[in-house]
């Protein structure tokens, strides 16, 4: 979701937010009891899903009392942040110029299919969006400005 909030702001087309508030109402109807939401979610009835491992084997469960702890089954709710956002969008906020070097660094750290790739070193990774061959251009557009 906030990937259609960049294109929004860029070229001021509302356009691009418009199924976000429909968006923002399932993942309100998402939350679990305790404010986090799921990772996954049965199609339909909208059940959080989860993993049962016995060993080697794992098992499709709803039940979230005996998760295995090498994965996220569960994270805090960014609702209210993306909602603030999406309130945000149009309004004035703090920019600064970015420098030509600092754009050419950034699309030079791109590898040849597009994607900025991270060698984790235990540090959560956050994953990227693969702008296909016209990275250097998006970019270039893009970071124009940088939020401070």
């Amino acid at each position: 979701m906030a990937c259609l909030k960049k294109p929004a702001e860029i070229t001021g087309e509302k356009r691009y937010l418009s199924t976000l508030p429909k968006a923002i109402a399932y993942l309100r109807r998402s939350a679990l009891p305790d404010g986090q939401v799921a990772r996954y979610y049965e199609l339909k009835t909208n059940r959080p899903l989860y993993m049962r491992r016995n060993g080697d084997e794992y098992a499709l469960t709803f039940d979230d009392s005996d998760l295995p702890a090498h994965y996220s089954w569960k994270s805090k709710s960014q609702v209210e942040k993306l909602q603030q956002q999406l309130d945000n969008v149009g309004k004035p906020s703090r920019f600064r110029k970015s420098s030509s070097q600092e754009i050419d660094q950034i699309v030079r750290d791109l590898d040849k299919q597009g994607r900025w790739t991270t060698t984790a070193s235990g540090e959560r990774l956050v994953g990227g969006m693969i702008l296909c061959g016209h990275a250097p251009a998006y970019l270039n557009h893009c970071l124009r400005t940088t939020e401070v």
